[in-house]
């Protein structure tokens, strides 16, 4: 609290997911009444020494830091961890956009306007939950991966991890993905859809663009570990945020879910 007053509330601006994991940690450790404790004196904290904003920020972050300090604690699944962490991530990001847009006047149609000039098909309200989305999303990763790391440098019990060799993909995923791509692209020219329908089909687009180039990282690791190349993990996440090259994921991504390409790629490799 001290730092992130004498930063300006820089901290909560920039990097508010690090209020989550005192109380992650606690809670992993000594149970859910210890973590609960340590929340509502953390919640008090900053009732009596933060602004309105801090507030926000810190009390979302000390639920989610509750909460998966739970999963830890029960040795729930690391994905059903990761996914409460992220819809409570969303909640709080979409609560931020409306107060921030309703109380500060927070526009992103600026932001908006400049980028539509690159892509004119954009849609204003796709990009808005695009965005939230996203950014959810990569927070969410961030704490997965920091509380995983701190939890196996303290050495707190938890379930024990799984290789990303053993995440399966689907083939209804990738039928689902070609039937969103379709309606995504003749949508706008050739099929009469309503503003709505075509809004909900981008942010469809944008969603199934981020669960593909996922699996597409995990083919080109699964081709890295083959090739003894480790440090490929690097550029098959690097290379997902890459606006060209992810589409080259991407296509990975649609193959590894309607053909099974990791499993190809081994079984030809170990020939």
């Amino acid at each position: 609290m001290f730092l992130n007053q004498q930063a300006a509330l820089a901290i909560e601006s920039l990097a508010n997911w690090i209020f989550i994991f005192p109380v992650l940690i606690l809670t992993a450790m000594d149970g859910i009444k210890s973590g609960f404790i340590a929340g509502i004196a953390m919640a008090f904290i900053t009732l009596l020494f933060g602004g309105f904003t801090t507030w926000f920020y810190s009390w979302f972050s000390i639920l989610t830091g509750w909460v998966y300090g739970i999963g830890i604690h029960k040795q729930w699944k690391h994905t059903l961890n990761f996914a409460i962490c992220f819809a409570i991530t969303l909640v709080s990001m979409v609560m931020m956009a409306l107060l921030w847009a309703g109380i500060f006047d927070m526009d992103m149609t600026q932001d908006y306007n400049q980028l539509v000039q690159l892509v004119p098909w954009l849609d204003l309200k796709a990009y808005v939950a695009f965005s939230l989305v996203l950014m959810s999303f990569l927070q969410a990763m961030c704490v997965h991966m920091v509380a995983l790391l701190t939890c196996i440098k303290m050495k707190i019990k938890m379930r024990p991890l799984q290789s990303f060799r053993q995440i399966k993909s689907y083939p209804w995923i990738g039928y689902v993905s070609i039937l969103i791509w379709v309606l995504f692209f003749f949508g706008r020219n050739m099929l009469k859809f309503s503003e709505e329908v075509q809004t909900i089909i981008q942010i469809c687009w944008f969603i199934d663009c981020i669960i593909l180039d996922f699996y597409g990282v995990l083919v080109i690791m699964e081709f890295g570990i083959l090739r003894n190349f480790r440090k490929i993990s690097f550029i098959a996440v690097f290379g997902a945020f890459l606006p060209i090259v992810s589409f080259i994921w991407i296509l990975l991504g649609e193959c590894e879910c309607l053909f099974s390409l990791r499993e190809k790629i081994s079984m030809r490799m170990r020939v």
